[in-house]
């Protein structure tokens, strides 16, 4: 049984249309079926391996970029300092988690003779290191975009209505982020279980829309400060026209994954490995892009007869 068991599903000699003809001639079940229907592409493992390097070499790259930038008067040692740490934490926790997948898919292959992708989801998800540095890496680099919002206002006012807004919002998502991921459900009946799972799925949906909302009011920001300043963020000029454009890019990409998981594509499931390419990403390159556009806008106004506008409630309270 079990040999033909292996011809019928991994003889690669035949597609999957001979498959579905044969288990139709056979009058098997509808189980057997829907087995057939899983083996396509998006449930095989190569999306997975995909998406893991992909992510993995951007970090990497942005990485690289966060530690060879000169250091600038404009950018905070704290900022400089949440971006080393951040970029670091994602991209050991990716580094080790492809190695770890690799592993998984030797011994399945080793002993199965196939590999599984349903395993490796299992993993990740399950995975208390993995959850861990990602917990740490996205909350440091959320932290570098909320200070990044701050460089876009230049009242004090403003900064500080930002930074108490935008830290409830983070403390909020972080806290229920963490409930989903690391509650225990040991020590519980089959009832108290099964009423845990309800709940926490629920939850698990009021976090993903939070982040998806978090994300959004974030690129919305950016986007509307790019058409304020469209004369210099299109400036031929020290490659301004690209940094804009990889800005733009960089912060659609969380609502572009929701847009694409939400259409059923083959990347559904593989959120928890976008969101830190996402969150890194949308941290390190808005932060370059703000240094760029600060310099050009002081640039200009060396230049004007005006200068540096001056703010009373600025010169009376000065940030510390």
């Amino acid at each position: 049984i079990q040999r033909k068991r292996s011809s019928l599903f991994f003889n690669p000699t035949e597609n999957h249309s001979t498959l579905q003809k044969r288990s139709t001639d056979l009058s098997f079940d509808k189980h057997t079926m829907s087995i057939l229907n899983m083996h396509s592409f998006k449930y095989s493992i190569y999306p997975i391996l995909y998406s893991i390097t992909t992510s993995l070499i951007v970090v990497l790259v942005l990485t690289l970029v966060v530690f060879i930038k000169p250091r600038g008067r404009q950018t905070k040692s704290s900022t400089r300092l949440l971006l080393y740490l951040g970029t670091i934490l994602a991209s050991i926790n990716l580094l080790r988690l492809i190695i770890m997948i690799f592993k998984m898919f030797q011994n399945q292959h080793n002993v199965l003779g196939a590999s599984s992708s349903s395993e490796v989801l299992a993993y990740i998800l399950n995975d208390s290191f993995f959850n861990v540095v990602q917990y740490l890496a996205e909350f440091m680099c959320y932290l570098v975009q909320l200070q990044n919002i701050m460089r876009l206002y230049h009242r004090i006012t403003e900064k500080r209505l930002t930074f108490c807004i935008g830290l409830t919002l983070l403390i909020i998502y972080e806290a229920l982020w963490g409930v989903c991921t690391f509650i225990n459900e040991g020590g519980l009946t089959v009832e108290e279980n099964t009423k845990l799972e309800k709940s926490m799925g629920l939850l698990s949906a009021v976090v993903y829309l939070i982040r998806i909302s978090i994300g959004t009011c974030y690129a919305l920001i950016i986007i509307t400060n790019v058409a304020v300043n469209r004369q210099l963020c299109f400036h031929n000029n020290n490659g301004m026209f690209l940094m804009t454009t990889l800005a733009v890019v960089s912060v659609c990409l969380q609502p572009c994954l929701f847009i694409v998981d939400i259409a059923n594509f083959w990347v559904e499931h593989l959120s928890m490995v976008f969101n830190p390419t996402c969150s890194v990403a949308s941290a390190v390159v808005i932060w370059d892009w703000i240094d760029r556009l600060h310099f050009l806008q002081k640039k200009r106004q060396a230049q004007s007869i005006l200068g540096r506008p001056v703010y009373i409630e600025n010169e009376m309270d000065e940030p510390r």
